[in-house]
């Protein structure tokens, strides 16, 4: 098998992979809500550290820091905010989770899914900071989905 083949295959189990897990994300996240038992953050948290690694896997930068950061936000609700999470914050998550089929399935460009992700992961960012009491946004998800934007071109 030559090595376009291979990639093929494994571009094509990687979206299947996605789609099963984003499937599993979307309804997970229907189920957060103030209150709701700490595995569905569990659950969540492991579906998107997993979908980062296979991203990781397939060499698909952009998609595993959207993941990774995903995670690391559910995390975060998890163990800082005492799972404790607003209408925006699930809209958001929502919207990531969204975002990514609508690309994966060819409905928006990866250019538009990029701009709209890195707008997302910096809302996340945000509310991360300041819900710690700190003053500063860290711009980390910017910067890193344009340096992972221009490794690809």
């Amino acid at each position: 098998m030559n090595r376009e083949t291979r990639q093929v295959r494994l571009d094509k189990a990687y979206l299947k992979e996605c789609a099963e897990r984003l499937g599993r994300c979307k309804h997970l996240t229907a189920r957060m809500f103030p209150g709701c038992e700490r595995g569905v953050y569990d659950e969540l948290h492991q579906e998107f550290d997993s979908l980062s690694s296979a991203a990781r896997a397939v060499d698909r930068g952009h998609d595993e820091l959207l993941f990774f950061e995903l995670a690391r936000y559910i995390r975060f609700l998890r163990d800082a905010r005492a799972l404790k999470i607003d209408g925006y914050e699930h809209a958001l998550i929502a919207f990531s989770i969204s975002l990514y089929r609508q690309c994966s399935e060819g409905e928006i460009s990866r250019d538009t899914y990029t701009k709209a992700a890195t707008a997302t992961l910096n809302a996340l960012s945000e509310i991360a900071h300041k819900s710690q009491g700190s003053e500063e946004c860290q711009p980390d998800a910017h910067a890193a989905v344009s340096d992972e934007r221009k490794r690809h071109e």
